[in-house]
């Protein structure tokens, strides 16, 4: 395959996958941030218009993270810490959206970031070598 086809192809496949955070992300932000909260009663354009700012402010936000993120070595551990934050409290939110019939709470809310921080802090006393785990090797 000629050099310059083996290029395209690889700007496509990462086309490809840029393309639907950056959708999803704008279209959460527009329908459920701003257009309820910041500007309730304005025309399509406008949302349109803000929309394509947004996509190229998340375009811009994703590389500085993805550089930020170039520096460390083990990236796939790193993915498991973040991971083992955040997950148990969404998982407790979600089985807790399946299982009853409450609605929106403000509980619910308070107890995922208090299981998250708690999660955090956790992760850095273990990681300082504050604590310890049973089933920690040497």
């Amino acid at each position: 395959m000629p050099r310059f086809l083996r290029g395209a192809v690889l700007t496509a496949i990462v086309m490809a996958s840029i393309d639907s955070p950056l959708a999803s992300l704008t279209a959460v932000f527009v329908n459920d941030l701003y257009k309820p909260l910041i500007a309730k009663a304005e025309s399509q354009e406008h949302y349109m218009k803000v929309s394509r700012v947004c996509v190229a402010l998340f375009a811009v936000a994703l590389a500085g993270i993805a550089y930020f993120f170039s520096f460390f070595d083990k990236m796939l551990w790193l993915a498991f810490k973040i991971g083992g934050v955040t997950y148990g409290s969404m998982l407790g939110v979600f089985l807790l959206g399946m299982l009853t019939k409450r609605k929106g709470d403000k509980a619910i809310t308070i107890a995922m970031f208090t299981m998250a921080a708690v999660n955090a802090t956790l992760l850095l006393l273990s990681e300082y070598g504050v604590i310890r785990w049973a089933g920690a090797g040497s």
